[in-house]
């Protein structure tokens, strides 16, 4: 829902595109997200009081590293479509996928892949998008207690493999 809103904000017929596709990937999130929670030995919530303090996401730091990173994709996505034409583009999504991948979405949905089709834009969001999900499920997996993150991780895996199903079907 979140990257819906920031793509509409630069590019509501991109958004519009999207809506369908993101929608289910939501609906599908959802569903995910209720199996696991509600599965047999599933551990019990994280009392708000034990949740670790984030960081101010507006500290100066924050921004420079965003609009670094921003810079970065904006160049790497126009050199790619240059010279490697869309394969390379898509290629740049999936890898882009393993950072943050809020700059990449709102630099293409912002015109910063110029002759580029809207399909191609969408398909290249939801590669970067379910690229992201396996390195979330990778995440889980590494860094926490396996035996709770496993069906978390899964859930992230069929996510993933959804986006991408549904991107190569645009």
């Amino acid at each position: 829902f979140r990257r819906a809103v920031g793509i509409a904000v630069f590019n509501f017929p991109l958004a519009e595109r999207l809506a369908p596709a993101l929608a289910g990937l939501l609906v599908l999130g959802g569903v995910l997200s209720l199996a696991v929670a509600r599965r047999p030995g599933a551990p019990p919530p994280v009392p708000a009081a034990e949740v670790a303090a984030v960081a101010n996401p507006l500290e100066l730091s924050t921004a420079v590293i965003f609009a670094v990173s921003f810079v970065a994709i904006s160049a790497a996505v126009a050199w790619t479509k240059a010279m490697l034409g869309t394969a390379g583009f898509f290629w740049l999504a999936a890898v882009v996928g393993v950072t943050d991948i809020d700059p990449f979405v709102l630099g293409v949905a912002q015109g910063g892949a110029t002759g580029i089709t809207a399909n191609v834009l969408a398909t290249a969001i939801l590669i970067a998008a379910s690229s992201n999900n396996v390195l979330k499920a990778i995440y889980a997996l590494a860094f926490s207690r396996a035996r709770h993150t496993a069906a978390a991780s899964l859930s992230l895996a069929i996510l993933a493999a959804a986006g991408v199903a549904v991107a190569f079907w645009l």
